[in-house]
């Protein structure tokens, strides 16, 4: 198959962000974002394969996709400290990115090999992929000392290469067990060419180039039990990972190399369960995989898209793993017309990648990714509950409550620090001050003046509906109400707590002579967000629709009080950020569909004539 693909892009963002200062007052910016853009994407695969799988298995699927991005972007944003101004500024990019990537994947196999269900399976993949992306970058920062203006053009290329390989055997143990041995080796090499210009005259700007990339050897070794029998699956057993990442960095002048013959181990129980008997069924999987830092986390240049949020790479970054544990039980009553389900799902980070950041006298912040000293935890739990609350089985009562708690990492200035001189930047004095020896020794220690920081998050909600149903008409309530609690260990000023409720309704009749119409509304409220973030919302919409022969006409209204708003709380270590995102807004929708399957081959012909006239 080949498929051809465009899509525009209009994007709105209004936001205000509270950055937490153990020192002092927090320091509040507002921002504003607009951006535009289009994709065209031309994409193919074809797929190979035998049909009779009983003895032997052959599959090869190759894949590959080709798009041009452009990308008109505009920001601006205003920083304040105890009312008092610190910085204003304004960005402009403009972008054009070239996109090429393909993938092949391959799968063969022997199956009873000597005896019943010994099999030995050999599946892999090649992946390629190169990035081009043209740039154009203008900002302003204002402060108390006067403007600073930067214009600089770039070149971005990004080369990935990645092969793995999976080497499967199989050993029956009686009629129900079995042992596999499975190895997996796997070859990632990234490069990262980043060339900066300056705009006013075409001449290259060391100080914004830079080099980077990956060699990347991970082995993988699972030793795993098999059980089957009277409908359940079990696969599980233990997975070693042995992965080493060496990078290779530089800018113009001066080059390094970190991680050579330095192997991270990972041991993990690895587990994929599955039971089902009549209307339930239970599943239960346990695995996981390491979290390699690439391109922009080790580039060693500073990154000033944003000139009062200015990163850099951290050469130095080793590598984490994360082990996921997930859950999940349903069942169904087909005489009760019930449902319920529960669904559990956990996350453990070790050594992930975060950032550690700092503002200056003037309110820039400035960000590093470091890992992080201890595991962070992500534990999230979702139940479903749907039944007939009536007699008649005409009203039902659907319940659908979660729970999330999260536990992150960070580093945070004990107070404010110097910014760093984006004019004559030097990455290896910065790290020298900041990182210390490759180990990190004088970060960890506190020595360059940073803290740890642990946030916790518990979010909870619950979401009630009733739904009373007769042959012509249903009618719906309900009501959502969500709890969102964070909590900061070294600031514990900045503990915060948001509520979301909403109220809805919603009405829908199928009437004679091929009419159907529908409408709902839903009242949505906010508390605890920042000030002009949390308005309530009204929204109402209409739909009418007529059936005729084998043709529907469609009318719909969206947003009638034209009131919706996307709004988002981010909550990190360091920040909380209250976003609106653009909205389509009330809009009128009018269409007509045909379905040609009631239709024959004569009233086919006239549709079709009809269409095409139509679209003339």
């Amino acid at each position: 198959n080949v498929a051809y693909n465009y899509s525009m892009k209009d994007s709105r963002e209004m936001s205000v962000r509270t950055s937490f200062q153990p020192d002092g007052a927090d320091i509040d910016k507002e921002g504003e974002y607009s951006g535009s853009g289009s994709d065209d994407r031309v994409s193919g695969s074809f797929y190979i394969k035998n049909i009779d799988t009983r003895k032997y298995l052959f599959s090869i699927k190759p894949v590959f996709y080709y798009a041009k991005k452009e990308r008109k972007e505009n920001s601006s944003s205003r920083s304040v400290r105890n009312g008092v101004d610190l910085n204003s500024s304004r960005s402009f990019a403009l972008s054009e990115a070239d996109v090429f990537n393909t993938r092949t994947d391959w799968n063969l196999g022997v199956r009873d090999l000597g005896k019943p269900r010994r099999s030995v399976t050999f599946g892999g993949n090649f992946t390629y992929r190169n990035k081009d992306v043209f740039s154009t970058e203008y900002s302003e920062v204002t402060n108390v000392k006067g403007s600073d203006i930067m214009a600089l053009d770039y070149y971005n290329n990004t080369d990935y290469l990645a092969t793995e390989g999976v080497l499967s055997y199989v050993e029956p143990l009686g009629e129900k067990w079995a042992i596999q041995a499975r190895l997996t080796a796997c070859y990632i090499s990234q490069a990262d060419d980043r060339s900066a210009f300056n705009a006013a005259d075409g001449s290259v700007n060391d100080g914004y180039s830079a080099l980077s990339g990956n060699k990347d050897m991970l082995l993988r070794e699972r030793v795993l039990a098999q059980y089957e029998k009277d409908g359940v699956k079990a696969v599980f057993g233990l997975q070693v990972d042995r992965e080493k990442n060496e990078i290779s960095s530089g800018i113009p002048g001066h080059g390094s190399r970190t991680g050579r013959g330095e192997w991270a181990v990972n041991l993990a129980p690895y587990a994929d369960i599955g039971w089902s008997k009549e209307n339930s069924a239970f599943s239960m999987s346990a695995g996981g995989g390491p979290d390699t830092p690439m391109g922009a986390a080790i580039m060693p240049v500073l990154n000033v898209s944003d000139p009062v949020q200015v990163t850099a790479g951290n050469i130095y970054l080793k590598t984490g793993f994360q082990q996921n544990v997930s859950a999940e039980f349903r069942h169904s009553d087909p005489k009760t017309l019930s449902y319920h389900s529960i669904q559990l799902w956990g996350n453990m980070m070790q050594n992930n990648i975060v950032y550690a950041s700092w503002f200056d006298e003037n309110g820039v912040r400035y960000a590093i990714p470091v890992n992080s000293g201890y595991p962070g935890y992500d534990v999230l739990s979702y139940a479903g509950y749907r039944k007939p609350v009536s007699q008649d089985r005409k009203l039902t009562l659907t319940c659908q409550p979660m729970l999330r708690y999260t536990s992150s990492i960070s580093y945070q200035a004990k107070t404010r620090l110097p910014g760093l001189d984006m004019e004559n930047f030097d990455y290896d004095r910065t790290m020298s001050w900041f990182w210390g020896d490759v180990d990190g020794e004088r970060f960890y220690n506190g020595n360059s003046g940073f803290a740890e920081s642990r946030t916790t998050s518990l979010d909870y909600s619950v979401d009630l509906k009733l739904d009373y149903r007769t042959r012509d008409c249903s009618v719906a309530v309900g009501a959502y109400s969500g709890n969102v609690i964070s909590r900061y260990s070294i600031d514990k000023t900045a503990d915060n707590n948001i509520w979301n409720y909403r109220l809805t309704g919603e009405l829908l009749w199928s009437g004679g002579k091929g009419w159907e119409s529908g409408s709902d509304f839903s009242a949505n409220f906010y508390s605890g967000y920042s000030e002009g973030y949390d308005k309530p919302e009204f929204l109402w919409n209409l739909r009418l629709s007529k059936t005729v022969q084998s043709a529907t006409m469609r009318l719909s209204v969206s947003d009638i009080l034209n009131q919706e708003k996307a709004l988002r709380r981010h909550t990190s270590a360091e920040y909380m950020q209250d976003t609106y995102h653009n909205v389509m807004g009330r809009y009128f929708l009018a269409g007509v569909s045909f379905n040609f399957g009631k239709m024959s081959a004569k009233q086919n012909t006239k549709a079709q004539s009809a269409m095409m006239q139509m679209a003339y």
